[in-house]
Order: C-alpha cells, then sequence, then structure tokens
C-alpha cells in the first residue's frame, strides 16, 4: 500500500490464475489504517479495501461481499461438482431447465454476444478445456481434440426459451469466466452498500468498483508489470475492467498462447494485448473487455462509439494505443 489517503490499484493483478474458491490470503491493515482482506475466489484474487472510518463495521462488510462471491462462485462456477453449471454442461436432454439467475445473466450474454459480432461467447467451455486453460498445465491441444470441442461450442448451438428453459444442442459447455468477475463484484458492491458502507474498493483481478472518491487507479502496462501507463483521476464511483493476455498464458516451442480464445478460430486472439473499459456497470466492463479484444481495436472502437456511457482503452499487438474519445477525460495530466 502507499503511503497517504490514495491508493493505486493495479488494473489487472499478475499472470497466474488459481483455481482454488474460497482461500483466505490474509487481512491486512495499512499503515494509514485502511483494512484489507482478500481470498482466491472466481478463479482470481479478490480484495476488498474500506477506509479507516469504516473499521467499527467492516466485519459484517466484509462477511456479506465475501459471501456474495463464494454464492456466485458456487453457482456460475465452471469446476465445481454437480452444481448448476457442470448438471448443465453434462446435461444430454434438448431442454434444460437453468436457475433464474443463470438464465438471465445469459440473457445479457445474448446481448454481448451479438454486440461483439460473436468475440464474447460463453459457450465455449470445451475449447476451454481442450487447452486445458482450467488446470495449472495448460497446453496446446492436439487438432483433432480441438475440432471436436469447436463442434461442440458456439452461440448458435443454444436457444433461450420461456420459463427458465435452454434448448441445448450437441454438448455445448458454458464457461462464464469472462463475466462472471465482473458479474459478482457488481452485486457485493450493492449488498454492502445496502448496509451503509461508504469509501470503500472491490477489485476481483482487475475487475474494479470503488465508491468515495478517493481511490485512484492505474492502469498496468502488458507488458511491464512495474509500469503503470496511466493514472485516473479519482472519481465518486468507477466501474471498470481489463482483459489482457498475460493474465494467464505459456509458452510453447517459443510462442506464447493466453487464454482469451477467439470462438471462430478456437485459438488466442491476436489483435491486443489489453482491453480497459469503463462502463455502467462492471459486469457489462467485464464482458466488453473480452468482446473488444477478440474483435481487434478498430472494430472494438467503432463498437464503443455506439454505446453509451462506454469508454476504453486498447493496447493492440504492436503496443500501440487506441483511446475512445470519452476516456481521456479519466486520465490524469
Amino acid at each position: 500500500m502507499t503511503s497517504g489517503s490514495v491508493k493505486k490499484i493495479l488494473a489487472v493483478s499478475g499472470i497466474i490464475v488459481l483455481f482454488v474458491a474460497g482461500y483466505y490470503l490474509g487481512f491486512k491493515k495499512a499503515v494509514n489504517g485502511d483494512i484489507k482482506r482478500t481470498k482466491i475466489m472466481l478463479g482470481t484474487s479478490v480484495e476488498v479495501i474500506f477506509k479507516k472510518s469504516e473499521e467499527s463495521n467492516s466485519g459484517k462488510y466484509f462477511e456479506a461481499a465475501f459471501g456474495e462471491f463464494r454464492r456466485i462462485d458456487e453457482l456460475f462456477s465452471a469446476y465445481m461438482k454437480d452444481n448448476p453449471i457442470d448438471r448443465f454442461n453434462n446435461s444430454k436432454g434438448d431442454t434444460v431447465i437453468i436457475e433464474h439467475e443463470i438464465y438471465d445473466l445469459l440473457r445479457h450474454c445474448n446481448e454481448i454476444n451479438t454486440l461483439t459480432e460473436g468475440g464474447f461467447d460463453v459457450t465455449i467451455g470445451n475449447v476451454t478445456e481442450a487447452w486445458k486453460f482450467n488446470t495449472q498445465t495448460p497446453e496446446v491441444p492436439k487438432e483433432s481434440i480441438l475440432k471436436e470441442a469447436m463442434e461442440n461450442s458456439g452461440w448458435g448451438n443454444i436457444e433461450l426459451v420461456e420459463k427458465n428453459g435452454v434448448i441445448k444442442r450437441k454438448m455445448i459447455k458454458l464457461n462464464f469466466g469472462a463475466i462472471a468477475k465482473g458479474y459478482a463484484v457488481d452485486r457485493a458492491f450493492e449488498i454492502i452498500k445496502s448496509l451503509g458502507a461508504k469509501n470503500f474498493l472491490i477489485n476481483a483481478g482487475g475487475e474494479i468498483r470503488s465508491d468515495g472518491g478517493e481511490w485512484e487507479i492505474g492502469i498496468q502496462d502488458p507488458r511491464n508489470q512495474n509500469r503503470l501507463l496511466y493514472e485516473l483521476i479519482p472519481t465518486k464511483e468507477f466501474r471498470i475492467a481489463t482483459s489482457g493476455d498475460y493474465e494467464n498464458f505459456f509458452e510453447s516451442a517459443g510462442v506464447r498462447y493466453h487464454h482469451i480464445l477467439n470462438p471462430k478460430t478456437g485459438y488466442p486472439a491476436t489483435g491486443c494485448r489489453s482491453v480497459t473499459v469503463i462502463a455502467g456497470s462492471v459486469e457489462m466492463a467485464d464482458a466488453l473487455a473480452t468482446g473488444i479484444f477478440i474483435m481487434g481495436w478498430e472494430k472494438g472502437l467503432k463498437l464503443v462509439k455506439t454505446l453509451l456511457n462506454v469508454e476504453c482503452l486498447i493496447i493492440d499487438n504492436k503496443g500501440e494505443e487506441h483511446m475512445s474519445q470519452g476516456f481521456k477525460k479519466y486520465i490524469r495530466s
């Protein structure tokens, strides 16, 4: 933590994704009195920080925030046995009835899939498994394995119907990794806000929402973890997310492979190094950051221009910056 009342939170935290849900990492009281707790949940490091003024109630706020993260992890994780997503993924029925909350998020995923021209797609669980990004030993899949995974992927192979029904064609598997963290940040934020909390920040591996106006967020250089590209002007409330090719990657035969997979090719997207999105919700920012990363900077910027209350900063595969006009107002000069 830095000294004084201002914090610097890297927009994305590291390159290693862990898969141990709910593991308690620690409790830290900063020098200036701010209080922080961190846990591994939803496959990433989840950090909640309160100002000293919230100390008397911080215990119940932490409990509520992490309790909501745990609930969402158990509901949406693709890696927990016999949870709703596992049951859906292993179902062979033509029509599957799912929980109302999952159905509602799938409806939103459908909208974003359309906006991003298929770049954002939660139906590529089989492709993710083929690359073994759900393990600590990812690898380049054999062509035959990847081909089969691609045949059992794609938004066109599911259809949402009334009363929480999903028509499932083929052995489609859902993976909400590109939206669940943002969704959880929003949910946890609203819950502890409703309990009376003020002046706090939630950071789930780069999906960030803050309240109080005293927090400062820095955007990390995707090729230098120790360098910030920009510091953003503190504002009352931030809703921001970053997707980068340095969050989870491996190298094989001198080639770098990262976890942001293009649904149309089955291979890692190649057009960007990182995409940072500011939007009306962290859920939306999270999904758009992934979708734009896959679309590429030109189509991504064109999309952002059509959306209300959405701004972005894109670092392309050559390291060049592409920024929406409105993003500039957030940058500290």
